[in-house]
């Protein structure tokens, strides 16, 4: 529910590049100890496209950063 909720406060935007948001980032990852702590905290989450979301987690496709 709090990804839901978070993407309702973000107006359903892209915190990065203002198109529409669907996946709900943790800016400190889940897979640590203070994130594990903070992955309910609206301070830690960052509502991104698709496309923000890789960018933010370093991933890239067919060698042209889609």
């Amino acid at each position: 529910m709090t990804s839901r909720q978070y993407a309702v406060s973000a107006g359903h935007k892209c915190e990065e590049c203002g198109n529409i948001g669907t996946d709900v980032h943790h800016v400190v990852p889940i897979q640590t100890p203070e994130g594990w702590e903070r992955r309910f905290d609206f301070t830690n989450l960052k509502l991104l496209c698709i496309r923000c979301h890789n960018k933010a987690h370093g991933r890239t496709f067919g060698g042209n950063g889609r």
